[in-house]
């Protein structure tokens, strides 16, 4: 998801009115755009609402975004799911963050699947198995 804030802010609060967007993780290509009501249902809108997605419509260095991405979470196999907040800059990707809490509801906004019908289940599944096996739990 790429998160875009509303007026000045820094911060991306679909609450106060910022906008988050679907990317085709294979391309980096910006798809279907939301807005959030205030009961926090997502409601589909145009580019032509949001002046920043005039101007954008692909991830740049989006393979470097996918490398560094997958070098920060090998560091922290240990952790199934990580949430990383990063910004591009004109030299490449920048990891601001890693969030143990990844908002689930906005990454399954269509045009993305539920969880559940995708690799995600699998890899909680497999990771969940793992701690279970090495916690002795079994």
């Amino acid at each position: 998801m790429l998160n875009i804030p509303a007026g000045n802010s820094i911060f991306n609060h679909l609450v106060d009115g910022g906008t988050a967007v679907c990317i085709d993780a294979g391309s980096g290509l910006l798809t279907t755009a939301y807005k959030f009501e205030t009961k926090g249902i997502p409601v589909q809108i145009n580019p032509i609402q949001n002046p920043t997605l005039q101007t954008v419509s692909i991830i740049p260095y989006w393979k470097k975004v996918l490398e560094t991405l997958t070098d920060a979470h090998t560091c922290l196999d240990k952790i199934p799911i990580i949430g990383w907040d990063i910004a591009v800059t004109e030299k490449g990707p920048v990891i601001i963050e890693g969030n143990h809490n990844i908002a689930l509801n906005f990454h399954q906004l269509p045009p993305n699947l539920p969880f559940g019908k995708s690799p995600f289940a699998e890899i909680v599944l497999y990771h969940l198995n793992n701690s279970i096996k090495e916690n002795g739990i079994v």
